[in-house]
């Protein structure tokens, strides 16, 4: 009878060892759904915020670039009429390309977003000029000096013109272009935004919804990005009117009137 009770006893014990081994196998499997279905939802969550950084779009765009020949550009974006349907432009992130073939060859011909930006300079070099002539004729300067207000007016116009309206420097590589230095290749960045390559010194810009290359800032006034091929002309447009500004306040302002009320 004691060995048949301790066979007994045993073999509870061992029920009882399996059962607690397979409420542990059960938990862990809990545990391990609960995680797997915690890091679906964080990848879904990830994939509404940036949608283009999906795995399957990345391993896709491998795909589609061999398959499409030796061009490493990325497709044409949506087009936009302008002028009763008589310009067709080309839309990229927030920017519009006004005049695509024109643009191809030159770089110029690009429409920020902010639009209004270069109009409102415009307005106030018109009323600055306005001013000036004003103050000409009121201390009898001549026409030499109004001629020279319209000069400075053209000018720092076209330079405007030129910086506000030209490639910024719009980032279009889906791959790392060839001849790319080999201590350069790890600072080259993927952008799921754009979903292009930014070179080491490009961006993003949210405004114009495109990566910029050699980006310095975004200018509400310019109505675009300033990057690597407007910075000099933005230069430019400034020193313009700063030597506008520096003639009219000691010539118009100051010495002019003292020298010609001396006379």
């Amino acid at each position: 009878k004691m060995q048949a009770l301790e066979i007994e006893s045993g073999d509870v014990d061992g029920y009882r060892a399996s059962s607690d081994q397979h409420e542990e196998i059960e938990l862990t499997r809990t545990n391990t759904d609960d995680a797997e279905d915690d890091n679906d939802d964080d990848n879904n969550d990830m994939e509404q915020l940036l949608p283009n950084s999906s795995p399957s779009r990345k391993s896709n765009r491998s795909k589609q670039s061999g398959a499409s020949g030796s061009s490493t550009r990325s497709p044409s974006r949506a087009s936009s009429s302008f002028c009763c349907n008589t310009i067709h432009a080309q839309r990229i992130g927030n920017m519009h390309i006004m005049f695509p073939m024109y643009h191809a060859k030159t770089g110029w011909g690009v429409l920020g977003p902010h639009w209004f930006g270069p109009l409102s300079v415009v307005g106030i070099l018109i009323a600055a000029t306005a001013l000036c002539i004003r103050s000409t004729f009121h201390h009898s300067l001549g026409a030499v000096t109004a001629s020279m207000c319209l000069g400075f007016l053209s000018i720092c116009t076209v330079l405007l013109c030129d910086a506000s309206f030209r490639d910024p420097g719009i980032c279009r590589d889906t791959e790392i272009p060839e001849g790319t230095p080999e201590n350069q290749l790890t600072q080259w960045r993927w952008c799921d935004f754009c979903s292009v390559y930014q070179p080491p010194d490009g961006a993003h810009c949210a405004d114009c919804g495109v990566c910029i290359a050699g980006y310095d800032h975004h200018c509400v006034w310019m109505g675009t990005c300033i990057g690597k091929r407007n910075y000099r002309q933005f230069v430019r447009f400034n020193m313009s009117w700063l030597y506008y500004a520096a003639f009219a306040i000691f010539w118009i302002a100051v010495f002019g009137p003292l020298i010609f009320h001396t006379i």
